[in-house]
């Protein structure tokens, strides 16, 4: 029988509809069951599979994950089973000086390894609540250290290498995004905008205030 893969956003739009009917499902099956439903009323021949369902739902923040874990010999490798992102690996110093791995865990979905339980066996899955502002503004931060991290690095492998020039001016408008003052759109403004909107909503602005930059029909700040 013909079938067609559903775009990311229908698939996105199909879980935040059954959990917001159903803000709690207690396996993988049941939320994978409940999607296919729901994208069968925008295209009956749409199919989703299981594990696709669920990283699209990690990704875009619509669910949280509490999973039950099951003994495994297998290798757990440097990414993450449950939503594919990098494992980060937490290890502490022994008595005699050597460095041992405790345990390895993943930031975005919170899945953790430790010794042979490492196989996720079963997931609870629930809605996720909208993000406070605290957390726009960590996220926010955390990417900007990141970039001017890339950025360093770039700088730091290309100096003296002969191929500076193919780069070009990579490294500065990552700089740019990161933390340009003068440029509205960069990480830290988004940021500390956060912040002032957080204390003075925007519904109390004036229009004149410097914190409504835009006016309908602006493309660009003044």
């Amino acid at each position: 029988m013909a079938y067609r893969i559903p775009p990311d956003e229908e698939v996105a739009k199909a879980i935040d509809n059954v959990l917001i009917r159903t803000p709690r499902m207690h396996s993988q099956r049941e939320l994978c069951e409940a999607v296919s439903a729901e994208l069968a009323f925008t295209d009956p021949l749409y199919r989703a599979g299981a594990e696709r369902i669920r990283r699209i739902g990690v990704d875009r923040g619509i669910i949280s994950l509490e999973i039950y874990y099951a003994s495994t010999d297998r290798d757990l490798g440097s990414s993450c089973p449950v939503c594919g992102d990098i494992l980060i690996p937490v290890r502490n110093r022994t008595l005699d000086g050597g460095i041992v791995e405790m345990s390895r865990g993943c930031r975005r979905c919170k899945y953790v390894a430790r010794g042979t339980e490492s196989r996720p066996a079963r997931y609870e899955i629930t809605r996720k609540a909208a993000i406070d502002s605290d957390s726009r503004v960590s996220m926010l931060r955390e990417a900007q250290s990141l970039l001017l991290r890339a950025a360093d690095l770039m700088d730091g492998a290309l100096r003296m290498s002969g191929i500076e020039s193919r780069s070009g001016k990579d490294s500065r408008t990552i700089r740019r995004i990161a933390a340009d003052p003068s440029y509205g759109g960069s990480l830290s403004n988004l940021s500390l905008d956060l912040e002032r909107l957080e204390k003075d909503p925007v519904w109390t602005q004036p229009l004149v205030s410097p914190k409504n930059l835009y006016n309908k029909g602006d493309s660009e700040p003044r």
